[in-house]
């Protein structure tokens, strides 16, 4: 028998050899990498100082000024004007506010950030006060709900 003859068979066989060897799997996914610091479900919030506990007259003013907006918002209840008609919105469904953490940002504003709970969990907010000529306090920025 010659080598020719052969040739056909071994070539056939080295094809299937080799895409047997060349089957390539995909590497395992890696595992999805969670954003920021994981709270256990059903953690308790921490709630920022307020009323007298807070020392900075002008942030205790405007705590209580944002804890009142804030649950006029989640009752539903706006200014005359559509931006806190469009945060009303947002928000609708949520139950509570928490404020979680809190400053002055300059003379005239404040800073807060919290969580919304509800019956659909929790969701996290910032806002910012700004003190106006007539002596209330409105939100002047809003980021929110983002949820957990």
């Amino acid at each position: 028998m010659k080598i020719h003859a052969l040739l056909p068979a071994l070539l056939g066989f080295l094809v299937i050899l080799a895409s047997l060897g060349c089957e390539r799997s995909a590497p395992p996914a890696a595992p999805a990498v969670p954003k920021g610091p994981a709270a256990p479900a059903g953690a308790p919030l921490v709630e920022a100082p307020k009323g007298e506990a807070i020392d900075d007259a002008v942030l205790r003013e405007a705590r209580a000024a944002t804890d009142d907006i804030l649950r006029k918002l989640l009752d539903g209840k706006t200014e005359d004007d559509s931006a806190s008609e469009q945060i009303a919105k947002k928000i609708e469904g949520y139950k509570a506010a928490v404020v979680t953490a809190q400053k002055m940002s300059r003379e005239d504003a404040a800073e807060f950030e919290g969580k919304f709970v509800g019956p659909g969990g929790r969701a996290s907010f910032k806002t910012t006060v700004v003190k106006q000529k007539n002596g209330k306090w409105a939100i002047g920025h809003f980021s929110g709900p983002n949820a957990d």
